[in-house]
């Protein structure tokens, strides 16, 4: 079957996340049964749009309608360039635009207190610090997190060897900060002598997965008093903000995250802009416009 063969081709050749797996699945299993698994050779524009129309009539956000379609767009491609599919019907159908979304960004004063929260004292808070410390000293995402081996990680340098998507690797630097808390907790007695070189174990003394971080993550979250809605990612929106705040370029900030393309990282400008309007308008006098004039006596 022509989805399988797709899924096992962005697994072994793409090499694309589990979750990233699980949403092109979850897609294009939902169109299969949709045109009633109709021949996909036979498919043509007017199935993916009446596709695309019920998923609106279901709902579903445009962000989530664009990845479906995107999904779409990717397995008809493939089948053009390996299974000689004569014409994509994708290739028919306009791009569905969508709004940037902005994404959030919290202020260096919460990220302190988040990490206030953790309790170094134990082995797995020493762990759980160095998470959060690699989150937003060198803007790592969750999946490259729990991948890190110790051969990954130079202390010396405060260098890192980052596998990102597509397994592309980049060379990503941490703070004095960081290394100070990994070699705290590299040389605690409880990081075991059976786990292969992973850097970050569960209770098992096994690699750790992405779901036990956000799990960590929301609880110091909560235990902080800070807003749910900080997560893993909103670490390295965070990271990226305060880089682009203090001055540095966005190829730099490019290449540190990982980004394939520079517009992606020119959000960051937007999250910058807004914030830096949100201070002038509490602190300017007039911006409000409600600066009293005093009558002269």
């Amino acid at each position: 079957m022509q989805i399988s063969r797709f899924l096992d081709f962005l697994k072994g050749v793409k090499r694309v996340s589990p979750h990233t797996l699980r949403a092109y699945e979850s897609d294009l299993s939902a169109f299969h049964a949709f045109v009633l698994e109709k021949p996909i050779e036979c498919i043509s524009k007017y199935e993916i749009r009446s596709f695309l129309m019920a998923l609106y009539q279901e709902k579903l956000s445009k962000k989530t309608v664009a990845r479906k379609a995107a999904s779409l767009r990717s397995f008809f491609r493939y089948l053009v360039l390996h299974e000689n599919l004569e014409q994509n019907p994708m290739d028919l159908i306009d791009p569905i635009k969508q709004e940037a979304c902005i994404p959030r960004a919290v202020s260096k004063e919460e990220i302190e207190i988040l990490l206030n929260a953790v309790d170094p004292s134990t082995f797995m808070g020493l762990r759980d610090r160095c998470i959060l410390e690699l989150f937003y000293s060198s803007g790592l995402r969750l999946s490259e997190v729990v991948a890190l081996n110790w051969d990954d990680i130079s202390l010396d340098d405060r260098l890192v060897l980052v596998k990102g998507k597509g397994n592309k690797s980049r060379i990503v630097p941490f703070t004095l900060t960081v290394k100070n808390w990994l070699n705290l907790y590299k040389e605690h007695p409880q990081n075991g002598l059976y786990n292969q070189g992973v850097v970050f174990l569960n209770k098992f003394l096994e690699r750790i997965t992405c779901r036990s971080v956000d799990r960590m993550v929301k609880d110091y979250v909560k235990k902080a008093g800070l807003s749910p809605l900080i997560t893993p990612h909103v670490l390295r929106h965070s990271i990226a903000t305060h880089w682009l705040d203090r001055g540095m370029d966005l190829k730099s900030i490019q290449e540190i995250l990982g980004h394939e393309s520079l517009g992606t990282t020119q959000i960051y400008t937007k999250i910058s802009k807004t914030k830096k309007e949100e201070v002038y308008k509490k602190s300017h006098p007039l911006a409000l416009g409600k600066m009293q004039i005093k009558e002269n006596e």
